[in-house]
């Protein structure tokens, strides 16, 4: 390293100890913060939400993904929903690939109401990951509760295409065939449902409907 021949040797070592006290100093409050964390499962399991949440913020770093994501779930444990809505949105910024900011934000939107800020975080997964089944049933949902059935029966349809034996989707394959008028196909979709779930009542309720 050409550049620390330049360096008198005094100098050099002030540089090897701040060097060595900045790696400590990160060392120790790495643990410092595996030990917050630890504090803060401890309290949500004992539904302590505000102590949990107190735990984090007494060592609060802005620009942590970790911190501004745990913040935006405890917050949403604890009905904070704008609360929780900006922490998701700083990790977000922070981590524009990550999905579980997104679906965290997209949780509390839906919680306040605002589903269309909800529907464009779904848009954002589904740009990274286009065949997240997740997002793609509660964007089908959306679309179902606003009666745009169509779109609707698109993402059940692909849900279920990816999973079969999936009791959510063949469910609401089937109301939407039903709302479309296509009754033969939603009678089938109600007796796929009831071989996942035996006795479910919308499913039966869905049957007894169709004529």
């Amino acid at each position: 390293m050409d550049i620390l021949k330049n360096i008198s040797p005094r100098k050099l070592g002030i540089v090897f100890i701040l060097f060595f006290f900045c790696l400590t100093a990160s060392e120790s409050f790495t643990q410092d913060l595996e030990k917050v964390f630890s504090a803060s499962y401890i309290y949500e399991k004992k539904g302590d939400y505000a102590s949990a949440i107190i735990e984090i913020m007494d060592v609060y770093v802005s620009d942590s993904y970790q911190m501004n994501t745990r913040l935006g779930w405890l917050n949403y444990l604890a009905g904070n929903f704008t609360e929780s809505r900006q922490y998701y949105g700083k990790s977000i910024n922070l981590k524009p690939g990550a999905l579980e900011p997104k679906f965290g934000y997209a949780n509390t939107s839906a919680s306040l109401g605002n589903w269309d800020d909800a529907m464009e975080q779904y848009f954002e997964i589904l740009k990274i990951d286009p065949n997240n089944t997740f997002a793609s049933f509660r964007l089908g949902m959306i679309y179902y509760n606003r009666e745009d059935y169509s779109k609707a029966f698109a993402l059940f349809e692909k849900v279920a295409n990816f999973y079969p034996l999936d009791f959510d989707s063949n469910l609401m394959l089937g109301w939407t065939y039903w709302r479309l008028g296509k009754n033969s196909e939603a009678k089938e979709m109600f007796k796929i449902a009831l071989l996942i779930s035996p006795g479910n009542a919308s499913a039966n309720e869905g049957l007894s409907l169709i004529k």
